[in-house]
């Protein structure tokens, strides 16, 4: 475990800030088409019909995830079960925005400690599913066991299998944590540290996996469409990564996300995808103010200081 200072706090607190200005950012343009990301800003939320700067889905099951880690909650043994009570209390909240594999888990379910065993019985039932909705919200997993790359890893697969087993969603979540987990803690570049993470999966499937991030690099962009895939989803988050690469964090941070918007589709999770990964290696405050202060949304009232609070509440619950 790091020493804990400002800049890891403020580098913990840009997981989730930054996933959330992405899911914002995003949710004014879900599913439609690709555009200039220059003319991406904050607009009434596609499906959500809310206000500007309200997040979704995303950041909501994030959230899921990153109460329980501010609780003290193990993401390792029978904690889990705290991430998936909330899940359940978020549902029963209904909102409006919800991924098709989420749902059809969430609604089998009676009691949060079934969830994974509902969610192994649909995946054996669908063995291609592999949706991106597990990846969408594991930014904030690399709190709790900072530095230590096998609790990571283990704790990434769990938070995943709640309702997304498929080993794809489960690896693309590892190697995102074990990235962001080195960028919270200072260790080494955006690129260098996704070198790291592709190094820590059995050889083939780490070889798999840097081939479709290197095919990521310099395909047509058309290519990154559809992205509900989990495999199609952090391509794409890596593209708008690469693609907007910049000596300025700030810049390189708020491009990523307008670039991810650019793409089109699934736009919303995209851009809270590389939002995540670049805020917690540049820092919350390297986001812009007039974005930061309209967020907003589920559990009501939360706002960008409570989203902060929650971040160092994790980081200092995990030491």
């Amino acid at each position: 475990m790091s020493q804990i200072t400002h800049e890891l706090l403020d580098r913990a607190a840009g997981t989730i800030l930054g996933c959330a200005v992405g899911d914002a950012l995003g949710a004014g343009y879900e599913f439609e088409g690709p555009r200039d990301p220059a003319t991406v800003t904050m607009r009434p939320g596609n499906l959500t019909g809310r206000p500007p700067g309200k997040w979704t889905d995303d950041t909501e099951m994030t959230l899921g995830v990153l109460m329980a880690q501010a609780d003290g909650a193990s993401l390792l043994d029978d904690g889990i079960v705290a991430v998936a009570s909330n899940f359940l209390t978020w549902f029963d909240s209904r909102p409006p925005d919800v991924g098709n594999q989420t749902r059809q888990i969430l609604r089998q379910c009676t009691r949060p400690d079934e969830m994974l065993e509902v969610a192994e019985k649909f995946q054996e039932l669908s063995p291609n599913a592999a949706g991106n909705g597990s990846l969408m919200r594991t930014g904030t997993v690399a709190l709790s066991y900072l530095g230590n790359d096998h609790l990571l890893s283990e704790a990434a697969k769990r938070v995943s299998r709640l309702t997304h087993p498929h080993i794809d969603a489960q690896e693309a979540c590892v190697l995102w944590t074990l990235a962001i987990d080195r960028g919270v803690r200072g260790v080494g570049s955006w690129r260098t540290n996704m070198n790291h993470a592709l190094a820590t999966l059995p050889e083939e499937r780490g070889q798999l996996w840097l081939n479709r991030l290197t095919e990521a690099e310099s395909v047509h962009l058309g290519e990154l469409r559809p992205n509900g895939w989990v495999v199609r989803a952090l391509q794409a988050a890596w593209r708008s990564i690469v693609a907007t690469a910049s000596d300025s964090a700030a810049d390189h941070l708020h491009e990523a996300m307008q670039f991810a918007v650019g793409i089109g589709d699934d736009t919303d999770t995209i851009s809270a995808i590389a939002g995540a990964y670049l805020g917690g290696h540049y820092g919350a405050s390297e986001l812009r103010p007039d974005w930061t202060e309209q967020l907003g949304g589920w559990p009501d009232g939360l706002g960008s200081n409570d989203l902060r609070s929650l971040a160092e509440q994790a980081v200092r619950k995990s030491s």
